[in-house]
């Protein structure tokens, strides 16, 4: 029988990081690890944002009751299939869906013993570079920031803005680093006259593309802005599903993918077909998050145009390990099998543990559990045996 354990974690920032709608220290994560018959091993995660009404709490509930038809649909030969029905029980729990997506992908691939680029049929090599994102913060810092990312190879450099200095913040960014490519992220916070009235300098400063400069409901304003800009413009807040795509078709040029958004891998890689099929440009996103869930998402990284997926480069410490970077590239072609990433730190064992029996502890963290804890009775009962 497969069974599923969830742990949540709280992850801590390696700085504070703020975007125009708030600021953040710490990330809540869920992390969901399926085990099969065989003692296989699947790892999903999910990072709920408030922003999308999903937390800690929605997505242990929204996971706990589906457990049994979570642990029947994940004995299915296709995770696709699976997925599909899944999502129809569990509409708008974006953030709880892709943490069992991510798991069923990681633990179908680990069975066929391949990555699952692999069996997607994606070429490493054709991922574009991730941009590093720079929060607000004062100019000099946020410079900075973005020069000890040139200086760690990161050629993309994304930059959170808010309708305040913003063209202080970029001009003191710019000028110490004019090697940079910038893209630029309002996260809703001009008005499409602000963002007509931007586009005079925004070109001056190497500026790549533009994300979601309008509140996510003003599909017009978006279009001013896009007709009028000289770069693309990327919707991220009002593209969330796949059905949100017609909407925008004609109002931007691109639209920014997140699991987190839109449930998982399966479900962006329909958003990318039908993004594609609607002429637009696929921009693959996260939150900040841990490797566990950015992994998979760089095996969808070859068929994008845009990747920014660094949420896990952010973090002081990432509870998963595996993806191996070099400046904004990633190295998936050096990962495992699944989404080439495993547990870095035990996580609570002792809850993970449940349902598992002791002849399948097979990974080295639950066997070191296993020591200890036998090495404690074996002390705590010592007297007993003299």
């Amino acid at each position: 029988m497969t069974t599923i354990e969830l742990q949540t974690e709280t992850l801590t920032l390696e700085t504070r990081f703020e975007i125009a709608r708030g600021e953040q220290h710490t990330a809540e994560v869920v992390y969901l690890r399926m085990t099969d018959e065989a003692g296989q091993i699947g790892f999903g995660a999910a990072a709920p944002a408030e922003y999308y009404n999903e937390s800690v709490s929605t997505v242990t509930t929204t996971i706990n009751n589906s457990r049994s038809l979570i642990e029947t649909k994940a004995r299915s030969d296709s995770p696709a299939s699976s997925i599909t029905q899944l999502a129809e029980k569990l509409p708008s729990h974006g953030a709880a869906l892709a943490a069992i997506d991510i798991a069923l992908l990681d633990l179908w691939a680990k069975c066929l013993d391949s990555p699952i680029y692999q069996l997607w049929g994606y070429n490493p090599a054709r991922a574009p570079q991730t941009s590093y994102t720079i929060g607000l913060a004062s100019p000099p810092r946020m410079a900075e920031q973005a020069a000890k990312a040139v200086a760690d190879e990161f050629k993309y450099i994304k930059i959170k803005l808010n309708g305040e200095s913003d063209k202080e913040r970029l001009q003191t960014i710019h000028d110490r680093v004019p090697e940079a490519v910038f893209r630029v992220d309002m996260n809703e916070a001009w008005t499409s006259a602000e963002a007509i009235d931007a586009l005079e300098w925004l070109p001056a400063y190497n500026v790549e593309l533009i994300e979601q400069p309008v509140a996510r409901d003003n599909l017009r304003g978006l279009r001013e802005v896009t007709e009028a800009s000289p770069v693309p413009v990327i919707a991220d807040e009002s593209c969330v599903v796949p059905a949100d795509i017609p909407a925008v078709e004609d109002a931007v040029d691109g639209i920014n993918i997140k699991f987190m958004k839109c449930g998982g891998p399966h479900k962006a890689k329909q958003m990318m077909n039908t993004a594609r099929s609607h002429g637009l440009d696929v921009m693959l996103g996260c939150m900040v998050e841990s490797s566990a869930s950015i992994a998979p998402a760089w095996h969808l990284a070859p068929a994008v145009d845009y990747v920014d997926l660094d949420g896990s480069l952010l973090l002081a410490d990432d509870g998963f390990r595996g993806l191996q970077y070099t400046g904004g590239s990633c190295k998936l072609a050096q990962s495992g099998h699944g989404t080439g990433v495993q547990q870095k730190k035990t996580l609570g064992w002792e809850k993970w543990v449940s349902g598992i029996s002791l002849e399948r502890w097979d990974t080295f963290s639950d066997s070191l559990a296993r020591f200890l804890l036998t090495t404690h009775i074996i002390e705590r009962f010592s007297h007993v045996l003299e």
